[in-house]
């Protein structure tokens, strides 16, 4: 017997974006593997785990010599990132656009001397120098809660929250992400992971809006893409998974899905997989 043909926001918009997303370079996290990467803290938004992974791979050169970047220097540098300034939510964000974008100046000895070196937390430079993940249903402790929110899917840069994204189904007007999302930078919410996030996207396979923190509903605006065309949309659609890919997606609560990979291949291509492409293909 079929199974039933499903509507909901989960087979219409979260698993394409996913099975897009993840055929793009963006490594699926399970829920596990996110929780332990932050110690199973939900109050903590970056993967240190993965922050320090980046960061151990990291290679200073002085005098003709190459040394790791040390252990002390690895913890100054999630300090600076995890910490948050007693300012205002945008000085805040402001704060950590100038973190993310800017290389951080450290001290280190190499070949006997100390010297200042920058260490960039995104290596803008060497885009495959980065490492590139995915989590669904990311649960975030509300402040000066126990309670969670759990936006549909957030896109990290070496552990970094930098993309956060609601899918709603087709028949959910895409005004509805944009109001929770909205609402979960309010101070009582869950604004300490949304100071990281560039980019912030409510989308459905028929219409997509985009934004950054703090940006008004109505100046959330619509992704048109001029320079990627169908042609490599198509292509990305209609690529393989990986099995680690696919053993990662179809696993927590997809774990009924692990054919739904294989009835996307030849699918219509969507706004929301133009929006996705335009906005989050790594090397962009």
């Amino acid at each position: 017997m079929c199974a039933a043909f499903r509507t909901d926001e989960v087979a219409t918009s979260q698993l394409p974006a996913m099975l897009l997303l993840a055929k793009m370079g963006w490594q699926p996290l399970t829920k596990a593997a996110a929780n332990a990467a932050r110690k199973g803290r939900t109050s903590a938004v970056i993967l240190e785990d993965i922050t320090r992974d980046y960061l151990r791979g990291r290679c200073l050169k002085w005098a003709g010599q190459d040394a790791p970047l040390s252990e002390d220097n690895i913890e100054t540098l999630l300090t600076r990132l995890r910490n948050l300034p007693p300012a205002t939510y945008g000085k805040q964000a402001e704060n950590k656009w100038d973190l993310l974008c800017l290389p951080q100046g450290v001290e280190q000895v190499i070949a006997g001397t100390r010297r200042s070196h920058n260490v960039p937390l995104i290596d803008f430079d060497n885009p495959d120098a980065n490492q590139f993940h995915m989590a669904a249903e990311f649960s975030v402790e509300r402040s000066r809660s126990v309670e969670t929110r759990r936006p549909d899917i957030v896109l990290f840069i070496n552990g970094i929250p930098v993309v956060v994204i609601e899918n709603k189904k087709a028949a959910t007007d895409v005004e509805q992400g944009i109001s929770q999302a909205i609402r979960n930078q309010k101070p009582d919410e869950i604004p300490h992971l949304y100071v990281y996030a560039q980019i912030l996207l409510s989308v459905n396979k028929n219409a997509n809006r985009y934004a950054t923190t703090g940006t008004p509903a109505k100046l959330w605006n619509v992704w048109k893409e001029s320079e990627i065309g169908d042609d490599i949309v198509r292509g990305l659609i209609d690529a393989p998974l990986s099995d680690d890919q696919h053993a990662s997606l179809f696993s927590d609560d997809f774990a009924s899905e692990g054919t739904f990979d294989s009835v996307q291949h030849g699918r219509l291509i969507t706004d929301q997989d133009r929006a996705l492409v335009g906005l989050c293909r790594p090397d962009r």
